[in-house]
């Protein structure tokens, strides 16, 4: 458990780092935030429960897919119910509001 840990840790860091580089495309970065671990986390997931919202910020940048669910069937907004983080929580809510916004004006045109 302990390596699986460190091992996401650095992973997180890795793939921080790049995003915040900006040297990888669009199609490449938004693969790289959404890939998930053994136990179907993504880096947005670890930023969630780790209270880093501007690694949040990072990921939605990115192009990351905040409603990917881990194997307990979470995602990272349902992290941050549970832990109750409010930070990270007000930002994935706003995020659900616009995507859920758009989404309904494209079906009108």
């Amino acid at each position: 458990m302990f390596s699986t840990l460190a091992n996401n840790e650095v992973n997180t860091k890795r793939i921080i780092k790049t995003v915040k580089k900006g040297k990888q495309g669009p199609a490449k970065l938004s693969t790289l935030v959404n890939t998930q671990d053994c136990l179907g986390n993504t880096v947005s997931h670890f930023a969630t429960i780790n209270k880093q919202l501007t690694h949040l910020k990072a990921m939605d940048s990115a192009g990351a897919d905040f409603t990917i669910k881990n194997v307990e069937g979470k995602s990272p907004i349902d992290l941050a119910i549970s832990e109750g983080n409010k930070d990270e929580l007000e930002f994935l809510s706003a995020l659900k509001k616009n995507q859920k916004f758009i989404k309904e004006n494209k079906l009108r045109k």
